[in-house]
């Protein structure tokens, strides 16, 4: 499958970065679900000049990024290997971030720290040379302080301008079945090409593997079922970016993980949970609509949800950093307890699949997080690269974009679960 990325193609002196996001999960975890979502709160748009495959793939999921209540995706089927180009527009990023990642990524990427220290250097130097010609120290320094705040706040607007102009910013999402990633190998291999073709040209690079957990996906296995067989891998993809190991860990269905976990629950009892779906009669979600049971209950073990999906925090795991963002992928969540067939209580967890951008601490954590990966690598860092020999201004870069592959299609097996706007 290394094939897959034998031939890549320039997309062009507009693009100031590019970000490669491998999301990884079992069939029905939500993995297309979150891309759409992502795609939503990036504002982003599919990316021109395409291939073939690569156009109709990014297309399709892209008038369902439109079109919440398009007919949905089926499953990723094992042995597809279906991959996004986006384009998002710098301006877009940055003014959605919060103050301190802003100020972070304009530093990184667009000199930032450079005007502020010019204009504190400069505004000290005022001041000691009012002081030195007699005037009252309380004057120089605040002429000094007055002339460094200005200078700052200049250099603030210089920075964003630039950062602005730079050109926009293509993120591709690979989207990679469980049964692959554990298989490991070829696709495996495919990611590492990539990166290496990405990393030798001048342009800022970020690569990192999402791993998308579905609480209910865990099952009653006390360790974890598939989930924590695919979270052992992450240390092996995150590893194909030598530079800096990073992962984002998607927890999705996060109002029925409180309600899994409430406070003095059993960690050893086990609950029945049945998702039903609102959705039209031609199979879209449909908020108004009855609600239409999606699967047989599936039993989870209290101690198990909250080990991984409610208690996991931020923080260098197996020698990678590791960032966790849980949302809601669906909407207007309702939990109401139910008599089963057999009298057993069963939790019914109901919602709309449509496709909504992230909001509230989910949004700001994925958009710094998604900055860092963009921009993080330091001149330091990029110099010990055999390939690359100095760092480049954000505007003066490069990076090719792989083209997809003779016969390879995003074909895919029925959904066996889960949000159906993205079935994966």
């Amino acid at each position: 499958m290394a094939s897959g990325a034998a031939s890549l193609t320039d997309p062009g002196d507009d693009v100031a970065a590019v970000v490669d996001l491998a999301v990884i999960g079992c069939r029905g975890d939500g993995k297309t679900q979150f891309i759409l979502n992502a795609i939503r709160t990036l504002d982003a748009y599919a990316a021109p000049g395409l291939a073939d495959t690569e156009r109709e793939n990014s297309q399709r999921i892209h008038r369902i990024a439109l079109d919440a209540r398009a007919p949905s995706l089926d499953a990723t089927a094992p042995g597809a290997r279906p991959h996004y180009v986006y384009r998002v527009e710098p301006g877009s990023l940055l003014g959605q971030l919060g103050a301190g990642a802003k100020l972070g990524l304009l530093a990184r990427t667009a000199r930032l720290w450079l005007h502020v220290a010019l204009a504190l250097v400069n505004g000290a130097l005022i001041g000691a040379l009012l002081w030195f010609l007699g005037k009252a120290p309380a004057l120089a320094a605040g002429a000094g302080g007055g002339l460094a705040l200005v200078m700052s706040i200049v250099g603030l607007a210089l920075s964003v301008r630039r950062f602005k102009s730079a050109g926009e910013i293509e993120v591709v999402f690979w989207d990679v079945a469980g049964e692959d990633a554990l298989k490991g190998g070829d696709y495996h291999e495919l990611l590492r090409i990539v990166v290496e073709r990405r990393r030798a040209e001048d342009r800022p690079y970020g690569f990192a593997p999402v791993l998308v957990c579905n609480p209910l996906s865990l099952e009653w296995h006390k360790d974890g079922g598939s989930y924590v067989s695919l979270k052992k891998l992450l240390p092996m993809y995150a590893s194909l970016d030598r530079i800096d190991r990073r992962a984002l860990v998607v927890i999705t269905r996060a109002r029925l993980i409180e309600e899994i976990c409430a406070d003095g629950s059993d960690e050893d009892e086990r609950i029945a949970v049945r998702s039903l779906v609102r959705r039209d009669v031609h199979g879209r979600a449909d908020g108004t609509a009855l609600p239409v049971r999606h699967d047989e209950p599936v039993v989870v073990r209290r101690g198990a949800v909250q080990r991984h999906c409610r208690d996991a925090d931020d923080g260098n795991e197996h020698g990678i950093d590791v960032s966790y963002l849980r949302y809601d992928a669906g909407d207007d969540c309702t939990l109401v307890t139910r008599p089963g067939a057999d009298g057993t209580p069963v939790l019914e967890y109901t919602y709309t699949d449509d496709v909504a951008a992230f909001d509230g601490e989910a949004r700001g954590k994925f958009l710094a997080w998604l900055g860092e990966v963009a921009y993080r690598a330091s001149r330091a860092a990029r110099v010990s690269t055999a390939a690359i020999v100095s760092e480049p201004a954000i505007d003066e870069v490069v990076v090719p974009r792989p083209t997809a592959a003779a016969g390879e299609t995003a074909t895919s097996a029925a959904s066996s679960g889960g949000f159906s706007s993205g079935g994966s």
